[in-house]
């Protein structure tokens, strides 16, 4: 019996590839009542990225990528958001802080996607 659980065992592992999970890159954005912090993020293409947002200003801001249609709650003074996506197109795009949702952003910064 111990053969055969140990044959069996043998041959799964052979079978069976294990594919180490990418990665997961995390930046922090703090959001300040003059802007963003960095002003520019950079990323890989199809990789993990996080994004931590933390609001260290006196008002309300709001951290969005609208070409990828993400977009955090408004956040207040002292709250944080947590965004987590894999980049699917290259480019360089517009992150922007609009709390008011009327289109009119206050704040802006740099996401760039490159090809690995």
């Amino acid at each position: 019996m111990r053969l055969l659980l140990s044959m069996i065992v043998a041959l799964l592992t052979t079978v069976v590839s294990v594919h180490p999970a990418k990665a997961d890159t995390t930046v922090q954005v703090v959001i300040t009542d003059n802007g963003f912090q960095p002003g520019v993020i950079r990323a890989a293409l199809d990789e993990p990225l996080t994004i931590r947002v933390v609001n260290r200003g006196r008002h309300v801001h709001e951290f969005g990528i609208p070409d990828y249609r993400i977009y955090s709650a408004n956040l207040g003074p002292g709250e944080v958001s947590t965004i987590s996506f894999a980049p699917w197109m290259p480019g360089s795009f517009d992150i922007i802080s609009d709390p008011s949702g009327e289109n009119r952003p206050e704040f802006f910064a740099r996401l760039i996607i490159t090809q690995k």
